[in-house]
């Protein structure tokens, strides 16, 4: 009777893996750290509604509202008809806003982007169990979809672009309650959204170490590792993660800087995912623009020196402490 070998048959897979990049600071290879801060619940703000005689139109970067609210810096106001507008400065009781520069209707077929009356909705932000808009204090950098905070144990996904300023998040679901000046730490990464592949490599620096007690035979020693990450992506107009590689590959003012990636693979049910990370440069950067078909790229990231860091899943086996390996599934 054959022997049965008990092993694990989960295989892992790329479903979920990220690719991340932020501009390392000049003449440093450590990201520089923001602090998040939760903020108590806000107050909700009704009655929101562009007043009668003053439509909006693109361009605007004043919207006149039927009747006076209190709004934060940043604040995003959503209208009924999709449109959304961002202050650029608090309001106090006041039925004039100061917003962002309107963007155009694309529902719409003349330039007026919200029309009269439209009814507008202020999510104010939470910090309880499910709440998918966030109180904070006022963001120190621009965070961008994707990016995992962690206060304490409790991990928050933003979902959407948030400027420097912004008080509230939008988010995954809340999956379990903060307090009032809980923190989280972040660097402000940027994902690449249109990867297609990312493949890590290490190839070892080998020297010749044969001597008179080697024999007949060769023997060599390990110098140290050459870490690599090749992968490729398509270009993605206004992808923050991509115009970041492009503009290290192309642009004169950017050539010589390095960059900190984070490539993460899903875990499972694993809580910490697997992760190559580290400064980088840049060693090539190819594009292929076929007719009547995709733009994608091609680039190849050196990882510098000992800024290079991998972590492997929780529960995975450790070569340097094998007692403390409990076997998944039913292999016990």
């Amino acid at each position: 009777m054959p022997t049965i070998i008990d092993y694990p048959v989960t295989k892992q897979t790329s479903v979920l893996s990220t690719l991340r990049f932020v501009l390392l600071p000049v003449g440093s290879r450590v990201p520089t750290s923001y602090t998040i801060t939760a903020n108590a619940d806000q107050t909700p703000v009704t009655g929101i509604a562009i007043d009668s005689g003053s439509p909006v139109s693109v361009g605007d970067t004043t919207v006149t509202l039927a009747t006076a609210v209190t709004l934060p810096n940043r604040a995003k106001v959503t209208f009924a008809n999709g449109m959304s507008v961002r202050l650029t400065s608090a309001a106090a009781a006041s039925t004039s806003l100061a917003v962002e520069s309107v963007k155009r209707n694309p529902n719409s077929s003349n330039d007026v982007s919200i029309p009269a009356n439209t009814a507008g909705t202020y999510n104010h932000g939470l910090i309880t169990l499910g709440a998918e808009y966030l109180s904070i204090e006022p963001l120190p950098t621009a965070l961008f979809p994707g990016e995992e905070l962690f206060f304490g144990l409790t991990k928050v996904t933003v979902a959407t672009y948030a400027p420097a300023g912004a008080v509230v998040l939008e988010i995954l679901p809340l999956s379990a309650a903060l307090a009032d000046g809980d923190i989280a730490t972040t660097i402000a990464t940027a994902a690449i959204a249109g990867g297609t592949d990312a493949s890590p490599n290490s190839a070892p620096k080998i020297v010749d170490a044969t001597n008179f007690t080697s024999g007949a035979g060769y023997e060599g020693l390990t110098t140290g590792t050459n870490r690599t990450m090749n992968f490729t992506f398509q270009n993605i107009l206004g992808d923050p993660g991509s115009d970041t590689l492009k503009q290290i590959l192309y642009n004169d003012l950017a050539y010589n800087r390095e960059i900190y990636a984070i490539l993460k693979r899903d875990a499972g049910d694993r809580q910490q995912a697997e992760t190559y990370e580290g400064a980088c440069i840049a060693t090539q950067g190819d594009q292929a623009s076929p007719v009547q078909d995709l733009i994608n790229i091609t680039a190849n990231l050196q990882f510098q020196g000992a800024s290079f860091r991998y972590t492997p899943t929780d529960g995975a086996f450790d070569i340097f402490n094998p007692a403390s390996y409990v076997p998944p599934g039913l292999a016990v």
